[in-house]
């Protein structure tokens, strides 16, 4: 069953989880913003609302909550002044629940809806709690040695969310589309035609999304704050980053992302991160090599 459950990880994958810990005494005001990754925020105390992009929740305590890759989402802090706000955020890629078996998981849930709100009382609270603090250990110290460790954890937390949402009053909500909000689906398109190696235009989005380029363009930068090319440019590189950690050839980059030849793809790379592909392969091996 072990190796069933791990035959499909490596050390490599343990870029598809990050962790974060925020502690706050200030409020805030609501950020909408897109991920091209999941998250799950476990709230350990704190006054809140949550928007996507509309007021959806409104809670107090502790709370834990998946947004889908690709939703417009937003987290407001209220009276941290009185009550400080504590958090742990957790990001992960598409794959990282892939690589769990279907029958260590019931992803329905999360396959199904953008956004799940789970309340949790104090009873409940005590439980998700420990498993929370001991990820972010994990996560921060010697995760390539905890890959396994790491997943395990998740894969509880993820059930942790299952089973509470369906025996209490979860919200478990799906963005409806209005004449802005496409705006998600576009975002999840580049995504995915960008991780897929796939060439994307602006032009061609309009024609799928059936609106004028100079709507889509508009709509696009006014909502996400980059404009579609520059997006396109951005998802690419980090793309490409991820190949070179992994060692990859500039020319299996090239095959990949569809660049006319290696010399066009190093002054693309070049140009917006500074350096060469070959530089920065060599910075992140030694890197890995001095804090082994």
């Amino acid at each position: 069953m072990e190796n069933f459950f791990y035959g499909r990880l490596t050390e490599e994958n343990i870029e598809n989880i990050e962790m974060a810990k925020h502690n706050s005494d200030f409020t805030r005001k609501a950020r909408l913003h897109f991920h091209s990754h999941h998250e799950i925020l476990y709230i350990e105390q704190g006054i809140f609302k949550i928007y996507a992009p509309k007021e959806i929740y409104a809670g107090e305590g502790a709370c834990i909550i998946f947004f889908k890759r690709g939703v417009y989402h937003g987290t407001v802090r209220i009276d941290c002044e009185r009550i400080p706000f504590k958090s742990y955020d957790i990001k992960c890629t598409s794959d990282t629940l892939e690589n769990i078996p279907d029958n260590m998981l019931q992803k329905d849930i999360f396959v199904n809806n953008d956004i799940v709100i789970v309340p949790l009382e104090n009873v409940k609270k005590r439980i998700f709690q420990p498993k929370i603090e001991e990820l972010w250990g994990l996560c921060s110290d010697g995760r390539e040695q905890n890959l396994r460790i790491i997943y395990s954890y998740l894969t509880v937390i993820l059930n942790g969310m299952v089973y509470n949402a369906e025996h209490q009053n979860a919200l478990c909500h799906v963005c409806k589309p209005d004449k802005e909000l496409y705006i998600c689906d576009v975002v999840r398109t580049i995504i995915q035609e960008v991780d897929g190696g796939k060439s994307i235009t602006a032009s061609s989005l309009a024609e799928t999304f059936y609106v004028s380029l100079s709507k889509l363009s508009k709509d696009f930068s006014r909502i996400v704050g980059l404009n579609i090319k520059s997006f396109i440019t951005q998802r690419q590189i980090e793309c490409i980053n991820k190949m070179l950690k992994k060692g990859s050839s500039n020319k299996a980059i090239v095959g990949k992302f569809g660049f006319s030849c290696e010399s066009y793809f190093v002054r693309f790379y070049r140009k917006y991160m500074g350096i060469t592909p070959g530089e920065y392969r060599t910075r992140f091996i030694s890197s890995a090599a001095d804090n082994a």
